[in-house]
């Protein structure tokens, strides 16, 4: 590591934000620690736990360190079945829409949330990692055996086959695959299984038979920094879940820090890409009677109303992990990643509006209507920032425009979303009224609760 320049650079962020001065210490002591894989795609889900640092304040530090050149951002595409890294981008301007895995032999639409991972390392200039992104396969898949060898190195592992069927051998690090099919006959001698890495992504055999019993693997690494090799069933497993994975940063909660959005908040995907999302929680805003308060106080007292309005919501939104993506007109469109932070904005934004009503005339006060959605979504680049499309988004309009003053609406993914009733309760709600209602531009009539405001 170039520490000089290290120092040079971290110093800029200390500049910047030195109410985060302990914290940086802790990190710049850490990097200077750490091997050069503990800082190749650096998880700050982990590093938050292992240095003890608030995760919203560790990823404000790195994305200012991205700016500083301290660090570098990585998008990485895994794959939906083996969790293998298909691709890594620098820019989310360069995510495609459709990945290709490997090892599976499959395409796929990646999904923002559960596909899509932004992890950190150095920047170049600084310390250069030459080591290809990877990772291991997640606890759901069998593994019979594995190793790992630096170049030159030869190991060998003994395991063996007890089943008949189709087996894979792979190495995540160079993305090398070979096949085994294994015959129901036992064998009672150690068979041989004498694989070396070459270079450009292959090994010496690509296609292998055995029969059932003990097999030596030996692996040789004659070409390459670093080469593993796992041996698994060969075979597409159902998609893997949050809890068959690693805890890890999501692209889609990444975009939700304060510190993204104030530094690339141009930083978008292509125009012609649209990436998917599986779930994200809607929360629409509006303004009762707005054109009425313009219309009695004069566009400037109006304005400045409404301006204030904004201001509030934007950091009650921020406060609680969301993203403000949008005004149209007095309108607010913000995102989150859980529903029950969506509500407790909400809940806060009706007690910061009547303190603020206090001081204000009946015709100046702000009173808002308020609805909440939850369901999946389309991710597109809309005037070059990054916003939501689809039937999520109509739905959370339309029951937005269900709500007054006296209540505010949530749609039944949104009540059953995780937390959301126990955010009700914990604000003093006994009673919601539930109505099937017909929105504008849905074929279908939508159950909706209405949350007493008083």
């Amino acid at each position: 590591m170039n520490e000089t320049l290290f120092s040079e650079r971290i110093n800029k962020i200390l500049n910047d934000k030195s109410k985060w001065t302990k914290e940086i210490s802790t990190i710049s002591n850490w990097l200077k620690k750490s091997d050069t894989f503990s800082k190749h795609r650096i998880n700050l889900k982990k590093l938050s736990i292992e240095l003890g640092i608030d995760f919203k304040i560790l990823c404000g530090i790195f994305l200012k360190g991205v700016k500083e050149s301290v660090f570098q951002l990585l998008w990485d595409i895994h794959c939906p079945h083996c969790n293998m890294i298909t691709s890594e981008h620098n820019h989310l301007s360069e995510i495609s829409s459709n990945s290709n895995c490997k090892m599976c032999d499959i395409e796929f639409t990646p999904d923002f949330v559960m596909r899509v991972e932004s992890s950190f390392t150095m920047h170049p200039e600084i310390e250069l990692i030459d080591i290809p992104p990877f990772c291991i396969p997640p606890k759901k898949i069998p593994i019979l055996a594995n190793l790992v060898t630096e170049h030159g190195q030869t190991k060998e592992v003994e395991f063996e086959f007890t089943k008949p069927g189709n087996y894979r051998y792979f190495c995540p690090i160079t993305n090398t695959i070979g096949k085994l099919s294994v015959i129901d006959n036992e064998e009672s001698s150690t068979q041989k299984m004498n694989i070396e890495q070459l270079e450009h992504s292959k090994f010496n055999l690509s296609n292998m038979n055995f029969n059932l019993g003990k097999v030596l693997l030996t692996l040789t690494n004659s070409s390459v920094p670093l080469s593993g090799i796992f041996v698994t069933p060969d075979e597409l497993n159902e998609p893997l879940s949050f809890e068959d994975m690693d805890i890890r940063v999501s692209g889609l909660e990444l975009t939700h820090i304060p510190e993204f959005v104030e530094i690339f908040g141009s930083e978008t995907i292509s125009l012609k890409e649209k990436m998917t999302i599986s779930t994200i929680s809607i929360l629409f805003t509006d303004i009762t009677g707005s054109t009425k308060m313009y219309e009695e106080l004069g566009d400037i007292t109006a304005y400045n109303n409404v301006r204030d309005h904004f201001e509030i919501l934007s950091k009650i939104i921020s406060k609680y992990g969301g993203k403000l993506v949008k005004t149209i007109g007095d309108s607010v469109m913000a995102s989150f990643l859980e529903a029950d932070l969506a509500v407790k904005t909400v809940f806060e934004s009706l007690k910061e509006f009547h303190l603020y009503n206090e001081s204000k005339k009946d015709k100046e006060k702000i009173k808002l209507k308020m609805g909440i959605h939850t369901g999946n979504s389309i991710l597109v680049n809309l005037n070059n920032q990054l916003d939501y499309f689809g039937t999520t988004i109509n739905t959370a309009a339309r029951i937005q425009n269900l709500s007054n003053e006296e209540n505010f609406c949530l749609s039944e993914n949104t009540l059953n979303s995780k937390n959301v009733k126990e955010t009700l309760k914990e604000n003093g709600i006994k009673k919601i009224t539930k109505k099937n209602v017909e929105l504008r531009g849905l074929a279908n009539k939508q159950t909706v609760y209405f949350v007493p405001t008083n």
